[in-house]
């Protein structure tokens, strides 16, 4: 017996010097040069609590970003309530019926990847065309009950560049988080979509994640959350419980970004959902009633999610815990999946400290801001700029967008909703990340051969304003947002 069990001894001895394995988790997958360590906000800030951007300055940028025509962003509460029906009609029309011939020339694919046929797409048309819209039409006000997507077109149908890839749909133009509000435009033929404009960007959602208001009054109330009732979402994704008792808000997904009220002491329904509020946060979800109006109702947040009781304090180390908040959590196209892609997550990591981001990465790089351009440089000179800049500054090359960490062992670092790279093992190979993932700028590869440091072209730090802000912000408040028309081109 003691014989055996010496053999047993010395062969799991000899094991572990081979290397074999020894039924120990390797733990999560980390791409080349990245440590444990390194998805830590202490490994990249020392302290990092300094307070970068106080709540006024942020709220100066963000009219200055609304102010800045190439940012597309819109001003909700200051748009006319009423609008030319026909013409918006008339203009998505014509941009449908131009741009469906082009998803006619056999690159593009259904969900079950048969080729995309004109039997496909050819009522997506006569769904915008049988919109009822009038020459002064007036605008409804909604509330979004759920996080949605909004789509290039109203319909359901996935379109894919990729027969085998049923995760990117080109039909998907963002997402929308619970307690969004939207100006309604038009409805769609079916009934199934409405047209809204929303803060960032315009296009068709899905009517049953919309809730109409009965006034202009009750739709602001709903989202113009003062910062001290304000509870905010500060993580990827968390889930409100399931019940019975509130159908409407059971398991309800709730991403990065969400703003809620909290529900007041004067307010609160003891037993919410069935239940004391013990340990919970008590807010307030919209809700739409089977007559597709708007409601609220109450329901309760764990508290061990990470949420934040107001805007998060805009520090180093605040921005770097946001974002690791989501890490290793799925890349969505447009917003698809229920994830987020490169400029999205950006978006949604910098409204948890109360600035609002335009949608897309080309708008963002034209935020008035504090902006570097490194398109002409060497490499050498853009590492050596890297090294200036802060962490939580928003680095670009086109496609692209990612969130600069910091340099260690001579190479630097971001953070970045991926969808595809060069293999690290096989270079020759593009490879499907579609994640939030950790990367050294040096040593990642793009299709075109480069590095992701080689091809950077612009370094901004989103919430130090470059000194136009309030010029800016001040051409917001005497312009409106620009015709519907022209809205959904920016679509």
């Amino acid at each position: 017996m003691r014989i055996r069990r010496f053999l047993a001894a010395a062969a799991a001895a000899l094991s572990v010097i081979a290397g074999l394995p020894q039924n120990v988790s390797a733990g999560p997958a980390l791409m080349p040069g990245v440590t444990e360590e390194m998805t830590k906000a202490s490994f990249w800030v020392n302290g990092g609590d300094e307070v970068l951007a106080d709540t006024a300055s942020l709220k100066t940028l963000n009219q200055a970003i609304i102010g800045t025509k190439e940012c597309r962003m819109t001003d909700l509460s200051s748009t006319s309530e009423t609008f030319d029906g026909e013409a918006l009609k008339r203009s998505l029309v014509q941009g449908c019926m131009k741009e469906i011939s082009d998803f006619l020339n056999g690159s593009y694919y259904k969900e079950d990847g048969k080729v995309l046929s004109y039997e496909d797409l050819k009522d997506v048309p006569g769904n915008i065309d049988g919109c009822e819209a009038s020459k002064t039409q007036a605008v409804q006000y909604g509330i979004c009950v759920k996080h949605t997507n909004i789509r290039v077109y109203p319909t359901e149908l996935l379109v894919s560049d990729d027969k085998d890839d049923p995760d990117f749909d080109c039909f998907s133009l963002s997402s929308l988080t619970v307690g969004d509000p939207v100006l309604v435009r038009l409805v769609s033929a079916d009934g199934n979509f409405y047209y809204c404009v929303s803060s960032c960007i315009s296009g068709w959602i899905s009517a049953k994640d919309v809730a109409i208001c009965p006034d202009k009054d009750t739709w602001t109330d709903a989202w113009n959350i003062p910062d001290e009732e304000a509870l905010v979402v500060t993580q990827g994704k968390i889930f409100l419980e399931e019940s019975n008792a509130n159908p409407k808000s059971s398991g309800l997904l709730l991403t990065m970004g969400t703003v809620l009220r909290q529900v007041q002491e004067t307010e609160y329904d003891h037993g919410v959902t069935n239940r004391a509020s013990y340990n919970n946060y008590a807010v307030w979800i919209p809700i739409r009633k089977k007559d597709g109006s708007y409601s609220k109702k109450q329901a309760l947040i764990s508290q061990h999610y990470n949420v934040s009781e107001g805007y998060l304090p805009l520090t180093s180390k605040a921005v770097l815990d946001t974002a690791f908040a989501a890490l290793g959590d799925a890349y969505g196209w447009g917003g698809m999946l229920s994830a987020s892609d490169c400029s999205l997550y950006i978006r949604n990591i910098y409204r948890c400290f109360g600035l609002e981001l335009p949608r897309n990465t080309t708008w963002q790089a034209e935020i008035p801001s504090v902006k570097y351009s490194l398109e002409e440089m060497s490499v050498s000179d853009k590492a050596q700029l890297l090294d200036s800049l802060p962490p939580g500054a928003v680095l670009i090359f086109k496609g692209h967008e990612m969130l600069y960490l910091g340099e260690s062992g001579g190479e630097h670092f971001v953070i970045s909703s991926v969808s595809s790279m060069m293999d690290p093992a096989d270079p020759s190979t593009r490879l499907h990340v579609r994640s939030v993932v950790i990367n050294a700028l040096e040593t990642t590869l793009r299709a075109n051969g480069h590095s992701w440091l080689e091809d950077i072209t612009t370094a901004l730090v989103p919430y130090e304003s470059d000194g136009n802000g309030a010029a800016a912000a001040d051409a917001a408040a005497e312009e409106t947002a620009g015709t519907a028309a022209s809205e959904s081109k920016a679509a």
